[in-house]
């Protein structure tokens, strides 16, 4: 009777393990089959009897119902383009991952349609299994790389234990952090199952996960066996990364490819400068001047005599009289003083202007006139 049994029970083994396996249309080896490739089969299923049964549902539909009806269409489409990246996920990774994190946010808005704002909310136990398959997608691919994550920092936790005979203080930190480490995994792999999924959430973990990698490589180094750690080690460090990677490409927000565009330039407001002419004689020109552009940093001040230029000083010396009379000067340093040349008998028109910082209007601060009268002639 066992005799008779055996080939039927090898044949079935063999029906079991082909059925596992992907034979790529050109040949080559046999690729395992990941078990979310029957979960996109499913969801593309339910997403087309979702489709059709909205669609027959629909008899006056509003202008939210046709554009829910057509993301729910475009849901459906690119679940079947999921499926055939699925056939070979090894080399279209990126694209699948890239893919579902565009649908996870198309079925977000969707979601909220069939909740509150459309007539096709008595689908919505429907839509609810279509969205559960979806994230279980995304959940089930992730998890995968976390279920390795922990197994290799468990089996590492377990050598490093046995390995600290002494338990001096670096090892007994080492052994801490790298347990730390494979709690944080194990807390990732148990959020994925959650009932109350949050993706950023999610991506905290992992950036938190990575965080405590960097801490714990410092401590493993400073053991002295680190060399017998080191493969187990970077295997950890390798699948942290790859988690990261593959967290990011999922949940991330990604936005619609625009060419960048060159923003303008804001123009910002140039603030006149202030100033005062206080006096001006044959012996001396004084005042002071201050522009708010130039912050503390004395600015230059022009002097004309019948509107022929003749000095351009720097308005930096000390005026203590000034701070707290003048509401804009923080410090005294803005005044200036000029001895004029000797002028002709007669009346002459002194003019000074403060000069504008950055370049632009300088502005009239002062205009005196000044006699010679004939005693002064030789």
């Amino acid at each position: 009777m066992k005799s008779s049994l055996l080939p039927c029970l090898i044949g079935l083994s063999l029906l079991l393990l082909t059925s596992c396996l992907v034979i790529p249309p050109e040949g080559g080896a046999p690729s395992y089959q990941p078990p979310y490739r029957d979960l996109a089969y499913d969801l593309e299923v339910t997403l087309r009897e979702l489709y059709q049964s909205s669609k027959s549902e629909l008899t006056n539909p509003t202008s939210s119902d046709r554009r829910l009806l057509e993301d729910l269409y475009n849901l459906w489409q690119e679940s079947e383009d999921l499926q055939g990246y699925f056939r070979f996920y090894s080399s279209n990774e990126e694209r699948a991952d890239t893919l579902i994190n565009r649908m996870l946010y198309q079925a977000e808005n969707i979601d909220r349609g069939f909740r509150y704002g459309s007539s096709l909310r008595t689908l919505r136990r429907e839509w609810d299994e279509s969205f559960s398959l979806l994230k279980g997608i995304a959940s089930f691919i992730v998890g995968e790389v976390v279920l390795r994550l922990t197994e290799e920092a468990d089996l590492l936790y377990s050598r490093l234990k046995d390995m600290a005979a002494g338990g001096d203080e670096q090892e007994t930190e080492a052994i801490d952090s790298l347990y730390q480490f494979w709690s944080l995994g194990r807390d990732i792999d148990l959020y994925l199952g959650a009932t109350y999924f949050n993706k950023s959430r999610l991506l905290q973990m992992v950036d938190r996960l990575q965080y405590r990698a960097e801490h714990t490589d410092r401590q493993l180094d400073r053991l002295p066996y680190y060399p017998s750690l080191a493969e187990g080690w970077e295997q950890c460090l390798e699948l942290t990364e790859r988690l990261k990677d593959k967290a990011e490409r999922l949940y991330g927000y990604r936005r619609e490819y625009a060419a960048p565009v060159e923003k303008e330039k804001k123009k910002v407001a140039n603030i006149k400068p202030v100033g005062y002419l206080d006096t001006a004689t044959s012996q001396e020109v004084t005042g002071w001047a201050f522009d708010e552009d130039a912050g503390t940093e004395p600015i230059e001040v022009h002097i004309y005599i019948d509107d022929k230029h003749l000095a351009t000083l720097t308005a930096n010396i000390r005026r203590d009289d000034l701070v707290g009379k003048v509401k804009v000067l923080k410090d005294p340093l803005h005044g200036f003083r000029w001895t004029p040349p000797s002028l002709s008998p007669g009346r002459h028109t002194v003019k000074v202007y403060a000069i504008n910082v950055p370049p632009g209007e300088n502005i009239l601060i002062g205009e005196r006139v000044i006699f010679i009268p004939p005693s002064f002639w030789e």
